[in-house]
């Protein structure tokens, strides 16, 4: 997780099944397929701004 809070992730496919979770988490989150074989996802929010850090 970056300095402004932001949390960047490459995956080799669409994380449909951490949207739920990361929701729970209080995680807002923007996915795009850059290519065939990758994800690049940016989730911002979630535990650590909801405990005040």
């Amino acid at each position: 997780m970056n300095e402004d809070g932001v949390l960047l992730i490459k995956h080799r496919w669409e994380p449909a099944p951490f949207y739920d979770v990361w929701m729970r988490m209080g995680f807002e989150h923007v996915a795009v397929r850059h290519d065939e074989t990758e994800w690049h996802i940016r989730a911002s929010g979630g535990f650590a701004v909801n405990r005040g850090r």
